[in-house]
């Protein structure tokens, strides 16, 4: 596992590496961790409900290198 990848392991209780339909089968509190082609200095983050399987409340984007929140929306 990368750097990145176990500094974000160890914040939450499940992270998954995105592949298209994911969301459907994952637990409550889940992370889908992504990096967008086209800006490689970001990760994007799917945040899953606590409460709801496979439902994503939340969309962030941290800059790798700082670790730093730098965008957040609803999905």
């Amino acid at each position: 596992m990368s750097p990145l990848g176990a500094a974000v392991a160890a914040l939450v209780p499940a992270v998954i590496v995105a592949c298209a339909g994911i969301e459907a089968a994952l637990p409550p509190g889940s992370w889908i961790v992504y990096r967008p082609t086209a800006d490689r200095k970001l990760v994007h983050v799917r945040v899953v409900d606590d409460t709801r399987a496979g439902v994503v409340v939340r969309v962030r984007g941290f800059e790798i290198e700082s670790r730093r929140l730098v965008r957040e929306e609803n999905p």
